[in-house]
């Protein structure tokens, strides 16, 4: 990426998280304690969603290339 736009558009926070991301195997994205609502609509950043559960937990994930992202649903 030029560096002229990096500097203009992105904080520095967001080149570092842009830096990791192009040098790692994968990353990972989670929230907890969600509503419904939100859950669905982070990960559907990713892609469509899957919903999932296992004894007594519900959470949506979805995943797109080497991106994974995980929302749990409020108890």
């Amino acid at each position: 990426m030029n560096k002229r736009i990096r500097k203009k558009y992105l904080s520095v926070e967001e080149q570092k998280l842009l830096a990791l991301y192009k040098d790692c195997e994968s990353v990972r994205f989670y929230r907890h304690n969600d509503s419904l609502e939100n859950a669905e609509l982070f990960t559907s950043i990713i892609g469509k969603p899957e919903i999932e559960s296992s004894i007594g937990a519900i959470w949506f994930s979805s995943t797109q290339d080497k991106i994974s992202a995980t929302a749990f649903i409020k108890s």
